[in-house]
């Protein structure tokens, strides 16, 4: 019996051998690929592109998939995937697009993203021992389309979109109701871009303290108006409006008009990838308040001037976003206001990635600030603005991926 065992452990060991080697010769032969997209369902692409290895580290794959994404004014999303060979394949680049309109549902965009990602693994595929396997079906029977032009009707380039929630949340202590509506429309054309965005929102909190009754209410109406206009493919104007009602920050009423000017130091057409703009803004604010402010007001008439610097980066090897914001007011320098604020993430070796987001606010232009103490109800309930100079936030993180760096598993099961 002893031998006979022994002899079964061999052929075990060996079944289990040959089965790893063909596994690991299986896995040699597939092409090791990265999809690089935080808008995807990797899930579904695992399943559907089964016939490569999806590498969970960049650093370990023969080709990586960098997908960058950008919002279209019709409220369609842009799909630009960039293919970059590694290692035999350094050479090889390859850059497609995908557009998703508006109207299309969750299935038809992985569809139309899994076709678009193995139209380009042909090309890299074509130099693996899978090239022998590849079939090509161009369907050349189809009836030719002829497209006409539509007729010109007064909302060509306008695009709508109304949305609007109600939310109550109740317990035996207290209640909360929240309401808000909010309507976009968007004039877009390549030369001009106009948006209107009208927005309301209404808050009522009521909390039961020894069977007597505190209601707070917070209400806001905002309405934003701007015109820009493309000068070249870095330089734009614009002129922007906006109305103001806020009960938290005691402003009955708030007009700002001002132009503005804006660089773009790369190509406006790299947006998706990177884009470094300085916009310059200066404007007159009026401005009519509930109670009398800190600074014995019922009324503001303010000529301002802000600067804004955005740089946004979207790489293989990580993201950056970082803006710097100041403000001032022309008649009183001492009245301004800075904000800061930057996200960072880079992949710095093989399955190490670092994260790091922070920002920093000096705040020295609260005037619309109610004189007076606040209660302790209002401060509870964030019912007013307080006052105060600064504000930070900082976060730090870290990430690590070992193991089995290719993984083509899908198991969602609980």
């Amino acid at each position: 019996m002893k031998w006979q065992f022994s002899l079964l452990l061999v052929v075990i060991s060996l079944l289990t051998h040959v089965s790893v080697s063909a596994q690991m010769s299986e896995n040699f032969d597939r092409l090791s690929v990265f999809v690089d997209c935080s808008a995807c369902d990797m899930n579904y692409l695992k399943q559907e592109i089964n016939y490569v290895n999806h590498a969970v580290d960049p650093f370990v794959a023969q080709l990586h998939i960098f997908i960058a994404t950008q919002g279209l004014n019709s409220g369609g999303t842009l799909y630009k995937l960039n293919f970059i060979g590694k290692g035999n394949l350094k050479d090889n680049q390859l850059s497609l697009d995908y557009e998703a309109d508006p109207t299309t549902t969750s299935v038809e965009r992985n569809k139309g993203l899994k076709r678009s990602i193995e139209m380009g693994l042909v090309a890299f595929l074509a130099n693996t021992p899978m090239a022998d396997q590849i079939e090509l079906n161009i369907k050349n029977d189809a009836p030719p389309v002829t497209k006409t032009e539509p007729e010109a009707g007064p909302l060509d380039n306008w695009i709508f979109e109304i949305s609007g929630n109600i939310n109550w949340k109740n317990e035996s202590s207290q209640s909360v109701i929240n309401t808000s509506y909010k309507l976009d429309a968007d004039y877009v054309t390549p030369e001009w871009r106009a948006r209107i965005q009208p927005y309301y929102s209404y808050r009522q909190q009521k909390l039961t303290n020894d069977g007597e009754d505190i209601i707070s209410i917070r209400r806001r109406s905002y309405m934003s108006s701007s015109v820009v206009k493309s000068l070249s493919d870095h330089w734009s104007v614009g002129f922007f409006h906006s109305l103001n009602n806020s009960t938290y920050d005691n402003i009955k009423f708030a007009n700002w008009i001002a132009p503005a000017l804006e660089y773009n130091i790369f190509p406006y057409s790299e947006v998706p990838f990177k884009e470094f703009t300085i916009a310059y803004r200066l404007g007159w604010l009026n401005q009519q308040y509930y109670e009398e402010t800190i600074y014995f007001q019922t009324e503001d008439d303010i000529i301002s001037q802000v600067l804004n610097v955005n740089l946004r980066i979207r790489q293989p090897w990580g993201y950056v976003n970082t803006s710097l914001r100041g403000s001032n007011f022309l008649s009183d320098w001492n009245k301004n206001r800075m904000t800061f604020n930057s996200y960072l993430s880079v992949r710095v070796i093989k399955g190490f990635s670092v994260n790091l987001s922070g920002g920093l606010e000096l705040i020295n232009d609260q005037i619309s600030l109610p004189k007076g103490e606040a209660s302790i109800e209002e401060i509870l309930l964030g019912q007013r603005q307080l006052a105060t100079n600064f504000g930070t936030n900082i976060n730090f993180g870290l990430s690590y991926t070992f193991g089995d760096l290719y993984n083509n598993v899908v198991n969602t099961r609980l």
